[in-house]
């Protein structure tokens, strides 16, 4: 069984800033799931 569920959401700087219409973005966000189960497995 899960025991918990934990998402962090980590800000990676892009190699060069892409331009939009309305505004330039350097950074890309990413989103990390950590599980941690009942009998100590983690991924």
């Amino acid at each position: 069984m899960i025991r918990s569920i934990e998402t962090i959401l980590v800000d990676v700087p892009t190699i060069r800033p892409h331009k939009l219409s309305v505004a330039t973005m350097n950074t890309q966000t990413l989103v990390l799931v950590r599980v941690l189960c009942e009998d100590g497995i983690e991924g």
